[in-house]
């Protein structure tokens, strides 16, 4: 059941016999809660147990929800958004807070997950000096990053839509209410927002010389 696309296992969750409802449970469990986790993490950072609790709560909402899904849109993305709206609700019950921009627990995931991003999944008979080079551009892309959250939090939530949570624009914009059009506007507008840090310059002259990237893209 693993193998199933997500709208097969939303109809065996909602129409199946216990065995299949337990079944599509687990393996929707099991795909997406890495997922809303580390969005929780991030729209809540830096209050990481809330953020855990959050996602609790989301994947909660999900499949009680699940009836509702119409399969406009990608099932991701409906994720995401009845994700974002438990997000809401938590951070208006929030106390203000310094965000915190330690590089430590799930923010090495996200790291991870960046460092695939720029340049693929690391090949079997890996080169050990070939992986700490590309995990310290990793490591100073994310210092870049950083900075731009604190500078431009808005445009940085798309940025991190598209690389860490490898939406599509579609996605994208269905998750943020907007079309196609206008989140790719939004994202070609954050990217070149970031390419005026210098130390971001920098790095696009490093990957330039890489072979290119799995997804993403600047």
């Amino acid at each position: 059941m693993q193998d199933l696309p997500d709208e097969a296992l939303v109809v065996r969750y909602l129409n199946g016999d216990a065995s299949d409802r337990q079944e599509a449970f687990e393996a929707l469990f099991a795909r997406y809660q890495g997922l809303v986790l580390g969005y929780c993490l991030r729209r809540l950072r830096p209050h990481r147990q809330d953020a855990q609790e959050a996602a609790q709560d989301a994947m909660r909402k999900v499949f009680r929800s699940l009836h509702t899904y119409r399969g406009r849109g990608t099932f991701k993305s409906w994720v995401l958004s009845v994700t974002a709206n438990v997000c809401k609700d938590h951070w208006h019950r929030l106390p203000p807070a310094r965000p915190n921009y330690r590089l430590d627990g799930e923010e090495v995931e996200d790291l991870e997950a960046l460092e695939r991003g720029l340049f693929g999944e690391i090949p079997d008979g890996r080169d050990p000096a070939a992986e700490f080079d590309r995990g310290q551009l990793a490591r100073r892309f994310w210092g870049v990053l950083s900075q731009f959250r604190r500078d431009h939090p808005r445009e940085l939530e798309v940025l991190e839509l598209r690389w860490l949570d490898e939406l599509s624009h579609a996605e994208i914009a269905a998750l943020l209410g907007t079309s196609p059009g206008a989140a790719r506007v939004r994202y070609t507008r954050a990217c070149e927002r970031l390419r005026q840090y210098p130390e971001f310059q920098r790095l696009l002259e490093e990957l330039c010389q890489r072979p290119p990237a799995k997804a993403g893209g600047l």
